[in-house]
C-alpha cells in the first residue's frame, strides 16, 4: 500500500509529509518527505515489522558514527504503520548506480575518490563489529561537500550483521555476492565477503561494467576468471594495470587470502592511473547497463 500523500508522527522528532516514493527493496520503501521542524525535505524508510525495523536502526546508528554513512536523524516504531519509520538526509545526486548508467560520473579521480570513501566508511564499520552485506552502487548515495565534491554515504543496513561469522545464504544482491555465500558455506568470514563486493564495485567504478553476473561457473565471465585467475578480469573488462592488482586482491577465491577493505582502498588510493587500460574484449562480461568501450 502506497503512503504517498500522508503525514505520520516521529515521537520525539516531528511531522512528516510523504510526497513521492523514491526506492524501494525487499525490506521497505523509501519516500522523499517535508518536515514540520526543517526547510529541507529528508528521505523516510519505512521498515515493515518491529525487530527488522530495529536491528537496522541500531546497525545505522552505530555506522553513523563515521562520516560516510548516510546521516540518520531520527528513526521510531510508528503503530499505525506496523512497522518503523527512518528518518535520514536525503541525497539529491541521487546513487552510484544511476550516476553511473546516467554518465554523470565519468571523471577517473572522481570515481577513485568515491570508491576510496567507501573503502574509509566500510573499514570503520568492520572495525566496530559492523558488517555491511549488501553493498552494491544502488546501496551507495551521492552528495557534494562545500566545495563541490562528490562525496559518497553507505546506506541500507537492512542486511547489517554485528558478528564476525555468518551462518547466513544469500545475503546480498547476486552480482555482488561472494563465491562462499552463493556456495551457502558455513561460517563463513562476511568482511570477505564485504571485500569481494567492493571488488565488484571497483569494476564499476573503473570499466562501467561488472565482469560477471554471478560468481558460479555456470557464469561464462566468472568460469572464465576462475580458469585464467592472474589475467582474467583484464582480458573481460581491460582495467589499467593498478586497477587490475586492486581488483585482484579484493576478489581472490579463497576468502583468506582476500586483502582487507582498509588494504583495498589505500591500493586504489595509490594506483597511478585510475582508467582503461586498453581496449578490452569483454569475453563473458556482464550486460550491466552502465555503458561501453563506444561510449567511453
Amino acid at each position: 500500500m502506497s503512503l504517498i500523500g500522508k503525514s505520520i508522527y516521529i515521537p520525539g522528532y516531528a511531522t512528516l509529509d510523504l510526497k513521492s516514493q523514491i526506492g524501494s527493496g525487499t525490506y521497505g520503501a523509501v519516500y522523499r518527505a517535508t518536515s514540520s521542524i526543517s526547510e529541507d525535505d529528508v528521505a523516510v524508510k519505512i521498515v515493515p515489522g518491529e525487530e527488522a525495523g530495529e536491528a537496522e536502526a541500531l546497525a545505522h546508528r552505530r555506522a553513523s558514527e563515521h562520516p560516510g554513512t548516510l546521516p540518520l536523524f531520527a528513526a521510531a516504531f510508528v503503530p499505525d504503520l506496523g512497522g518503523w519509520a527512518l528518518i535520514m538526509q536525503l541525497c539529491l545526486e541521487g546513487d552510484l548506480f544511476s550516476a553511473l548508467s546516467e554518465r554523470r560520473l565519468i571523471d577517473p579521480e572522481e570515481c577513485r575518490s568515491v570508491f576510496v570513501g567507501v573503502c574509509e566508511t566500510i573499514a570503520y564499520c568492520h572495525s566496530v563489529g559492523l558488517i555491511h552485506r549488501d553493498l552494491k552502487p544502488e546501496n551507495i548515495l551521492l552528495t557534494r561537500d562545500e566545495k563541490g565534491l562528490i562525496q559518497p554515504q553507505i546506506a541500507d543496513f537492512g542486511l547489517a550483521l554485528m558478528d564476525s561469522t555468518s551462518s547466513a545464504s544469500g545475503c546480498g544482491s547476486p552480482a555482488y555476492m561472494a563465491p562462499e555465500v552463493l556456495a551457502n558455506l558455513e561460517g563463513y568470514d562476511p568482511r570477505s565477503a564485504d571485500v569481494w563486493a567492493l571488488g565488484i564495485i571497483l569494476c564499476c567504478l573503473a570499466a562501467r561494467s561488472p565482469p560477471w553476473l554471478s560468481a558460479d561457473l555456470s557464469d561464462q565471465g566468472f568460469a572464465y576468471y576462475v580458469r585464467r585467475p592472474d589475467t582474467g578480469i583484464q582480458e573481460i573488462l581491460g582495467l589499467s594495470d593498478p586497477v587490475h592488482e586492486a581488483v585482484k586482491a579484493g576478489l581472490c577465491i579463497e576468502p583468506d587470502d582476500r586483502i582487507d577493505v582498509q588494504g583495498l582502498g589505500e591500493l586504489v588510493h595509490d594506483a597511478d592511473v585510475f582508467s582503461y587500460g586498453w581496449s578490452p574484449q569483454r569475453r563473458g562480461s556482464a550486460d550491466s547497463g552502465l555503458g561501453t568501450d563506444d561510449e567511453m
